[in-house]
């Protein structure tokens, strides 16, 4: 039996669209961490990386600031942490 190995058939990634080379604009915000997704595992993440950064800063003097982000495509936070049945089982009641 041989080896499957998935880089073998996947195309090359366009690195041209995902690496944007252009200078970012005046409403850009910088961020040290990005977690995509505001589920519960999303913001716990945050949370507790926040509560670690707080922490680390309060026993180091002058430790710098972190921005961490989160990116949710849903109109409101952990709104895709519902399966779809779900969801439109809570719509009924």
């Amino acid at each position: 039996m041989s080896t499957i190995l998935p880089a073998r058939h996947q195309p090359p990634l366009p690195l041209d669209h995902l690496i944007l080379t252009e200078t970012p604009s005046a409403e850009a915000i910088e961020m040290d961490v990005l977690i995509v997704g505001a589920g519960p595992a999303g913001l716990s993440c945050a949370i507790e990386l926040a509560r670690l950064v707080k922490q680390d800063q309060g026993s180091a003097e002058g430790s710098p600031e972190l921005n961490i982000g989160v990116l949710e495509k849903a109109g409101s936070l952990g709104e895709h942490s519902l399966s779809g049945a779900v969801e439109a089982a809570l719509r009924l009641l």
